[in-house]
Parts: C-alpha cells; structure tokens; sequence
C-alpha cells in the first residue's frame, strides 16, 4: 500500500500532468503544457520527507520540450493529502522564437499539494517554475500549473 499510515515511504510512480503555462516575461500567449514523469522508490528519509531520484518530461503546445532529472520529495500529512516538491535540471529545446527561455540549460522547480484517492492512485496541483537560474544574459522564465495525477505501484 503506497500511502497507507501517517508516514509510509514514498513508492515508484508514474505521474501524468496537464494544465497551462504562463512565459510572463515573453510576449507570447499561454498555452497548453502536457508532463510525464517518473520517480523512483524513497532512496532515503529526511525529517520525514519521502526522497527519490525523478527523470521528467514537459510538452508546450508551442512545440517545446523541456526533460531533466533530479531530486524530487513528498511529505505526507493528515487524511490523506500531501505535499510534494521537485528540482530538475535539464535541457529545453523552443520551436517558436517567441518562447525563448534564453539557454538549453534549464532548471524546472516544481512544488504541488495532493491527496490520495485510492491506494495506487493520488490527484495533486502544482505550480512549476523553469529558469536556467541567470546562467544566460536572458533569463525570462516560464510558470506552469498542472494537475498531476500519480499512479504508485
């Protein structure tokens, strides 16, 4: 049982998002933001924040991509909700010149709040922040909320 009790590690999961994302900086107009990722099992426990390893994915409907790999963390709280958190670098790849992010180096910070639905299945909301982090002379960022739906196993 992935979530069962106040504190059960966190499990493998496949975690599947869709919403819309907002380039502020850019003239550019919101679009639409699909992700995929997966996370490994809790590799280890710290002040009862579930760690794993993640490898991620985002689709604009611009035609961009966005994959990266890093640290991503849940901590569970009452009645079923938690809370989770991700950092990943990565490499960005635009289509459109207009979503520019300013470098292929990318950093995608993600935190979201969420609650079980069933013992394999769990519904969240997260806000995602890509920025290569002012390692370019252009640094406009991109903000995107999703609703993420995991599926542990």
């Amino acid at each position: 049982i992935v979530f069962a009790g106040a504190h059960a590690a966190m499990a493998e999961a496949w975690i599947f998002g869709v919403g819309v994302n907002d380039f502020t900086e850019l003239s550019t107009k919101d679009r639409a933001i699909g992700s995929i990722e997966y996370q490994t099992d809790s590799v280890t426990q710290i002040w009862g924040v579930d760690t794993s390893l993640a490898v991620a994915a985002s689709f604009h409907a611009s035609r961009d991509i966005w994959a990266g790999f890093g640290l991503a963390a849940f901590y569970p709280l009452q009645n079923k909700w938690f809370v989770e958190g991700s950092v990943m670098p990565g490499f960005y790849f635009h289509e459109d010149p207009s979503t520019d992010l300013g470098s292929r180096f990318e950093i995608r910070s993600l935190i979201g709040i969420g609650r079980q639905i069933s013992d394999s299945t769990a519904l969240s909301v997260a806000i995602t922040h890509k920025s290569n982090a002012g390692t370019s002379d252009v640094n406009p960022g991109v903000n995107a909320l999703l609703v993420r739906l995991r599926y542990a196993f």
